[in-house]
């Protein structure tokens, strides 16, 4: 048992290292959803299915892809810019600041909403039209996903 957990931990970071590998060398302006998220499929959870072809252990496949899906669910998050890390960044450079004055970095920092409409642009989930904005086919899709499973957990729209 302890050789299955290693062999799944050890593909897990071989994986790892040539995605952040990848990331470093291949990664352009714009680039983050369709060519990293590909790359991230095909590593996380494409390299357990082949594993498992060749070898046949369901534990294995079981325990990998449930590693690999965990990690892929929590990479967009994290290669975005989040307002949450950027707090505990300016908290932690400057301690005492005020409420007001945190807010006031934060906003010189990012821009929302104007930062994510061009990232979802650029990556072909949205797009402008006349002055409006709106998801492209593969953005609804990609929202009719998480709408779905936020229905699911009971939750509503924008709600938490």
């Amino acid at each position: 048992m302890i050789a299955l957990y290693l062999s799944v931990l050890l593909q897990f970071f071989i994986s790892l290292v040539l995605q952040v590998m990848a990331w470093r060398v291949l990664r352009g302006p714009g680039d983050v959803i369709p060519h990293q998220i590909l790359l991230l499929f095909g590593l996380f959870l494409g390299l357990p299915v082949i594993h498992f072809l060749l070898l046949g252990s369901v534990d294995q496949l079981v325990l990998a892809l449930g590693l690999g899906a965990a990690y892929v669910m929590s990479f967009p998050a994290a290669s975005a810019q989040s307002p949450t890390i950027l707090m505990i960044d300016f908290l932690s450079r400057s301690p005492g600041l005020t409420s007001i004055e945190l807010e006031q970095r934060l906003n010189e920092k990012v821009n929302l909403v104007g930062d994510r409409m061009r990232d979802l642009e650029a990556d072909g989930l949205g797009q402008s039209k006349n002055g409006s904005f709106k998801p492209s086919r593969a953005g609804y899709c990609l929202g009719l996903v998480f709408w779905t499973y936020r229905k699911v957990l009971g939750l509503p729209l924008g709600g938490g």
